[in-house]
């Protein structure tokens, strides 16, 4: 006998229901993967070093490399102190409905639509080129983006 974990959507809880684990891990991930993403645009944007940061704080650099390496179980206080130290202001939490949105059906990447369908070029053969009863077609084949330049040509 063999199983299967179904994939399972993320939806609204019911009122009243059990949230079952497997949603709320992939919620948690999601805010811990915001959160880190914040807190390094917020480091690059500051333009101090690991050790500036560990000063101002009086932790080690290590610590604060740790943090920034991914994202842990940062708490609220640590991040609320690295988030003030780094650009000297406080940071808003707010709730969104992402999942209203439902699941998108997009097969492709956002960018893979600028890029237009590849247009094909025969190249007529040159005379004395071919063997005799052998025919000789090439073809050109370039791609580009929707502002008219080539992308790439073969």
């Amino acid at each position: 006998m063999t199983s299967s974990l179904k994939r399972r959507s993320l939806s609204e809880p019911d009122r009243g229901a059990r949230v079952h684990l497997y949603d709320l891990a992939a919620i948690r991930a999601r805010n811990k993967n915001k959160a880190h993403s914040f807190l390094l645009d917020t480091f690059k944007e500051s333009g101090l070093s690991k050790a500036e940061i560990a000063g101002m704080l009086g932790k080690k650099p290590e610590q604060i490399t740790r943090w920034l390496a991914g994202p842990g179980n940062l708490t609220l206080d640590t991040l609320s102190d690295l988030i003030f130290v780094m650009s000297g202001q406080t940071f808003t939490l707010q709730a969104r409905d992402e999942l209203a949105r439902g699941k998108s059906n997009q097969r492709h990447p956002d960018w893979l639509q600028m890029i237009e369908a590849p247009e094909y070029e025969q190249i007529p053969p040159q005379a004395g080129s071919g063997k005799a009863g052998v025919s000789s077609n090439q073809y050109v084949i370039s791609a580009s983006s929707q502002d008219g330049g080539t992308l790439w040509e073969l």
